[in-house]
């Protein structure tokens, strides 16, 4: 009985002993294995890292190279603008300085070409109104002429005889008569100097001033003298 007990103790044993020796066993397999996975990737990741390193390195070192390349393209074409510049502001002081004489000139010419031109425009505007009002003029005295029986003091006869006396004229554009002090003094539409009655006003040696007299052009008043007896000076603008 005691020879069984022991027997079957001796067999627990051996067998907790087989058992705690496979559990060591497969412990130790299986932290093997964890470390050699481990070392593997271990690895993976020093590779991996050092082919990010390689890369990141080839990356700034083409950077630096681009940057180098763009920085030598700005320089050259910096170059370049400051010669083409300098070329082209060279051949335009060229320009101006060949042609801005010419072009002074030909300015200076039309100009003097457009006064020498207004001026001849206006002389002809001048003479033409001129030669108009001596037309205008003429025209009136003719028709005072056909109204009338008898001969008129004319601008281009000069003398006209009428009721006893010679008739001449003289001109306000000569002799101004400023102290002759003609009330209402006016020039009318045919040329003669009038006052504010309408009287026409002459000149006489033979008559005071202030006398009424009928003349070729109509009535007068005598404001003035000076003239030889026997003649009536007509005032007018002619």
């Amino acid at each position: 009985m005691n020879t069984e007990a022991t027997t079957r103790m001796r067999h627990k044993f051996i067998l907790l002993v087989m058992s705690f020796c496979l559990l060591i066993q497969l412990t130790t397999t299986a932290t093997m294995h964890v470390q050699a996975e481990g070392g593997h990737e271990k690895t993976e990741n020093t590779t991996e890292n050092s082919k990010v390193q390689t890369k990141e390195k080839d990356s700034k070192e083409q950077i630096q190279k681009q940057i180098l390349l763009d920085r030598a393209k700005r320089e050259y074409r910096i170059q370049q603008k400051i010669v083409l510049d300098a070329s082209n502001r060279a051949i335009l002081e060229t320009a101006i300085e060949t042609t801005g004489m010419e072009v002074v000139k030909s300015a200076d010419a039309a100009i003097q070409k457009v006064e020498e031109e207004k001026v001849s425009e206006d002389a002809n505007q001048v003479e033409n109104q001129a030669k108009s009002e001596e037309s205008e003029n003429q025209e009136e005295i003719l028709e005072v002429e056909e109204e009338k029986d008898y001969p008129v003091l004319t601008k281009s006869g000069g003398v006209n005889y009428f009721n006893g006396h010679k008739e001449t004229w003289y001109s306000e554009r000569v002799l101004p008569g400023g102290g002759l002090h003609i009330p209402g003094r006016y020039t009318d539409e045919n040329g003669l100097v009038r006052d504010e009655e309408d009287y026409i006003c002459v000149a006489s040696s033979d008559y005071p001033k202030g006398t009424i007299i009928e003349t070729s052009l109509g009535t007068g008043k005598v404001y003035d003298c000076g003239c030889d007896s026997g003649v009536i000076d007509i005032y007018t603008n002619w």
